[in-house]
């Protein structure tokens, strides 16, 4: 992890051996993945103030009051939303983010674990020590908290982490049985959905990746699949709204496809004057879980992050960021409000071509 000047006052923590312890412009897939994020600002970069700031909001993280540190973690998010590089990152940023998160409430733990996933989005892969860190306070909360929301932000940022930074496999095979014990129709569906989620993303590691090519694959049992695929494709059972039939069919769709003729999903999207993309179930995985985390900040990231452009197997950029912050933070600016008119009217033009293509019987 690259290191930084001091950048405020740290926390109080162990020492590290007790520690081991987008909006996207346009996206087509055959009806798989489809954008519906918000705004996402113009451009932005970093100068002397907006260090100044997060040196504060960092400083502010070890404030006994609860609402100064939940709103220095959502001035945290909006810097690292619009992307910071490594060697921005200082050590306390990390330490006091992972302070909030001993004994976090609802707030602090969903904020919180948002902003370790994305900092793993920042730092890249062979990051264990990081992973080590997070997994120390987040794995705790995913076993034991009672709140809803506070189980699936720290489920889903516990496995975004270990995807992007872990590089050992006992981490996987661990995360993949805590994910299961999640596997249960008694357990609120959001929670279960988010340990479905982390699992898949979790178990795409080449030791689970390799498997798929085994070639002593049984063909009858291959059809048998197949037709259990089509068979609940098909399912328009009255319990389930058109909207749940709908998604269904398409992935469905898709999954039979590739399992038939080998066909992969196919996700392009533009950032600026750039087309880029995505043709593998892997990169589709990976490219859903950085949407949902990034959100807003998908652009940014894409455009100038190449930890990120390499795990989506992007070309590199060579892009610099733009030396002009002009209205970021400005929600009344012209540019903003251009900016969400136009996405606005991209996504009502995307939702009815999706309306259209099921309209017309698939």
């Amino acid at each position: 992890m690259a290191k930084k000047r001091g950048g405020g006052r740290r926390m109080r923590h162990e020492d590290d051996e007790d520690d081991e312890a987008a909006s996207v412009a346009s996206v087509e897939t055959r009806g798989t993945l489809m954008s519906d994020d918000g705004e996402f600002y113009d451009g932005y970069s970093k100068n002397e103030d907006d260090e100044q700031e997060i040196d504060e909001a960092v400083e502010e993280l070890t404030e006994k009051r609860t609402t100064t540190r939940v709103a220095a973690l959502e001035k945290l998010t909006t810097h690292l939303l619009q992307y910071l590089a490594p060697e921005d990152i200082s050590e306390s940023f990390v330490d006091n983010v992972l302070g909030c998160l001993r004994k976090p409430g609802e707030s602090e733990a969903i904020l919180g674990s948002r902003i370790l996933a994305i900092l793993a989005i920042i730092f890249g892969e062979d990051e264990e020590r990081f992973f080590q860190r997070s997994k120390h306070v987040l794995k705790p909360l995913v076993k034991t908290a009672r709140n809803a929301k506070i189980k699936v932000a720290t489920i889903r940022g516990l496995g975004l982490i270990c995807h992007v930074c872990s590089v050992e496999e006992e981490n996987t095979e661990e995360l993949l049985e805590l994910f299961e014990t999640f596997f249960n129709p008694k357990i609120v569906g959001d929670i279960c959905k988010a340990a479905l989620d982390s699992w898949g993303l979790v178990a795409l590691v080449p030791k689970f990746l390799a498997l798929l090519d085994h070639k002593d694959v049984d063909v009858r049992s291959a059809a048998e699949i197949l037709d259990r695929f089509l068979e609940m494709s098909k399912d328009n059972s009255k319990k389930n709204s058109k909207k749940d039939r709908k998604t269904q069919r398409v992935v469905f769709r898709d999954i039979h496809s590739t399992l038939e003729t080998g066909e992969t999903p196919h996700v392009s999207f533009s950032v600026k004057s750039e087309v880029l993309e995505i043709s593998s179930w892997k990169s589709v995985k990976q490219f859903e879980a950085v949407k949902d985390c990034l959100q807003t900040g998908l652009q940014e990231h894409i455009k100038y992050n190449n930890m990120l452009r390499t795990m989506l197997d992007l070309p590199e950029t060579l892009e610099d960021r733009k030396v002009d912050r002009r209205d970021v933070f400005d929600k009344k600016s012209a540019s903003r409000k251009q900016r969400s008119n136009e996405l606005k009217g991209d996504r009502k033009r995307k939702q009815h071509q999706q309306d259209a293509f099921y309209d017309d019987g698939y």
